[in-house]
């Protein structure tokens, strides 16, 4: 990962029974980031690129990059000050969050 990315994440992966017919789940968790109730926001993705028929190391090459750009557009939200408040069923609720400085 990037050196300037300096906010920590954890990216659960849930491996299916099935893989690698079956697609993983990648979840991005942040203790530093709230959901609508308070607790800590957690994102599950499915949809991001993926193939049964990649190698293995070109998975791995293309979750890390998914993984990377997610992560990167996290940060840049929170350097222009937006709040992530929760997930709904239309994807991610966000409200800005104006500064005094």
């Amino acid at each position: 990962m990037d050196s300037n990315l300096s906010l920590p994440f954890f990216f659960p992966v849930d491996i299916p029974v099935m893989f690698p017919t079956e697609q993983p789940d990648i979840s991005l968790l942040s203790v530093y980031h709230v959901n609508q109730n308070g607790g800590p926001f957690f994102k599950t993705y499915t949809d991001y690129p993926y193939s049964p028929r990649w190698s293995g190391d070109q998975m791995a090459v293309r979750a890390r990059y998914f993984i990377y750009i997610t992560a990167c557009f996290l940060k840049t939200m929170l350097m222009c000050n937006v709040l992530y408040l929760g997930i709904g069923d239309s994807g991610v609720d966000i409200h800005l969050r104006y500064s005094s400085h």
